[in-house]
């Protein structure tokens, strides 16, 4: 007996283009951990006149399709066409190319050449001829930032790198040739820009490239955009956990025990040039019978965009609130000048010790950042201000900035604890200016000032006390 079965095959063809293209925005090396390497990227924002105003591309052709190594094909192109969508001044141009890319007779050919600049009219004329192209072995050579030939500022509304010949790429890889354009924004277009600016909108910048056949067809075109903003800055208090001894699940705390705060500065930034935090301040308010133990910058994830001061300034009864504020310097707090957005965060431990005075019961302590160039705006393009991103308890309700205002943006936490005190007879002290009502377990007294005091003996064992005085 046998059994016979019929199945079917199913194959799916998609056509890919032979020829490959694309267009990357280039900018300055960057050095990094003694390593200096090109950048080239994608749609991304930028600073208005960054780098001078110089603004460079760089537009690839080559002969690729996937990762899947591929021998034995060509493609062939004649032209490459740059064509952006608002006026600029060509000031630069290049050719550069990975020699392994092309067989001997196309190499050759490829130093015969035209760079055509079309004018609004569309009448051309003849940029340069015969350029030599630079050999490329690595990304680093391929995207450097160094133009090759620069020229006299001429606005065309675009350009076209005509070859001789028609040529044929026949290795394969994602890079092969790649036109080299430097240019630079008109006037009317920057006070477009900066127009937008001042309405809080950013603008875009779309440059459209093409690769053509011997005819004029378009084989394949790509498109590179450069968004403008606004420069940014802002920081915020943002809070991890409470632990108590290690352990962030307890809120109950007991003489000797340690209670961390770890908080968290968080940063974004988007700057032309580098921002100070001026007078930057991480302030804790505590009971007083809460003594501060330690401080630690902890390196995990760490911006360092300040130098903590782990020796606090310790103020009695803060701003009339009968708390005590613990207040770190955040020494040389800047948000640095980048090309692309800056996040960041630093992480604080602060540690604190309960003292036998502390009173039973639940306990609420706060944290907050204070800085002096804050703004009463959640946001804003102020060159000299950072802002504050909480969107929560951010208003500065006891001045920490000392700037005569409640109604400005800071950025506040806050925390709970249950305290248990010792099963002990609990001896306390309290003073207070005669003036005063309230006793305190910290005052601020000044020579001449009469001070009361008052102790308490308070029995929380669970035996009769005797001969306690």
């Amino acid at each position: 007996m046998s059994t016979e079965r019929k199945s079917k095959v199913y194959k799916y063809y998609r056509y890919v283009p032979k020829l490959y293209m694309y267009k990357r925005n280039i900018l300055p090396e960057v050095t990094e951990n003694g390593q200096t390497n090109a950048v080239a990227l994608g749609d991304r924002y930028f600073h208005l006149g960054a780098n001078g105003g110089k603004d460079k591309w760089i537009i690839n052709v080559a002969q690729y399709w996937g990762a899947t190594p591929v021998t034995g094909s060509t493609t062939k192109f004649k032209s490459i066409k740059d064509v952006p969508s608002v006026n600029i001044d060509f000031t630069g141009y290049g050719i550069r190319v990975w020699e392994d890319r092309f067989d001997a007779a196309n190499l050759a050919k490829l130093n015969h050449n035209k760079l055509i600049g079309i004018n609004d009219d569309d009448s051309e004329e003849v940029i340069a001829t015969n350029i030599n192209y630079t050999p490329a072995t690595n990304t680093n050579e391929f995207y450097a930032w160094n133009t090759e030939h620069s020229m006299t500022a001429k606005h065309y509304k675009a350009i076209r790198l005509d070859f001789d010949d028609e040529i044929t790429i026949s290795g394969y890889d994602e890079n092969a040739l790649g036109l080299f354009v430097e240019s630079k924004l008109t006037a009317p277009v920057i006070t477009t820009i900066e127009n937008k600016f001042a309405i809080n909108q950013n603008y875009t910048v779309y440059n459209r490239a093409y690769a053509l056949s011997n005819t004029g067809s378009v084989i394949r075109e790509t498109v590179i955009r450069r968004h403008y903003k606004n420069d940014a800055a802002n920081i915020r208090l943002d809070k991890h956990s409470q632990n108590i001894n290690g352990n962030p699940s307890v809120t109950n705390a007991q003489l000797g025990d340690t209670i961390r705060y770890h908080v968290v500065p968080t940063y974004y930034s988007f700057l032309g040039a580098e921002r100070t935090v001026q007078n930057g301040k991480l302030i804790f308010l505590v009971d007083p019978e809460l003594e501060f133990d330690s401080a630690l910058h902890h390196s995990y994830q760490a911006s360092y965009r300040f130098t903590l001061n782990t020796t606090p300034q310790r103020v009695d009864n803060y701003k009339g609130t009968g708390k005590t504020a613990y207040v770190f310097s955040l020494d040389n707090f800047t948000l640095p000048q980048t090309d692309s957005d800056f996040w960041g965060l630093d992480r604080l431990y602060i540690d604190f010790k309960p003292t036998t005075s502390l009173e039973e019961g639940e306990h609420t302590m706060e944290a907050f950042l204070s800085w002096d160039n804050n703004s009463s705006d959640a946001n804003g393009n102020d060159p000299n201000t950072v802002y504050s991103s909480a969107t929560t308890d951010f208003l500065d309700k006891y001045d920490a900035n000392n700037n005569g205002s409640t109604t400005d943006r800071l950025s506040y936490q806050s925390f709970k604890f249950n305290f248990i005190p010792p099963r002990a007879v609990i001896l306390t002290k309290k003073q207070k200016l005669t003036t005063e009502t309230n006793y305190n377990s910290a005052i601020n007294a000044e020579s001449g000032d009469i001070v009361e005091y008052k102790l308490s003996a308070w029995n929380n064992s669970i035996d009769n006390a005797e001969n306690s005085m």
